[in-house]
């Protein structure tokens, strides 16, 4: 799963895609954690420009988060549209 991330991130031809529009999610917040970890491992170990540098930093901000996180910071920003 990483390696197509990085894959899909850095793309072909200066196709770049940042961590931020991704949306990634897990089971567990625990699996959430590691792949967060996982992901700076990797792209630590790629050959360093500012895109890449970018991406090490906005991985902390980045939507990867467990699917009961996902719905409830899906239901908290649009709770108007459940009419809870």
């Amino acid at each position: 799963m990483i390696e197509r991330i990085i894959e899909l991130m850095l793309g072909k031809n200066a196709d770049r895609t940042p961590i931020t529009n991704f949306l990634i999610v897990t089971f567990t917040k625990a699996s959430a954690v590691d792949m967060k970890k996982k992901l700076i491992d990797k792209l630590l170990e790629i050959e360093a420009d500012d895109f890449v540098l970018d991406q090490i930093e906005n991985v902390s901000i980045a939507d990867i988060s467990d699917l009961h996180s996902f719905y409830s910071k899906l239901i908290s920003t649009y709770f108007y549209e459940v009419e809870l």
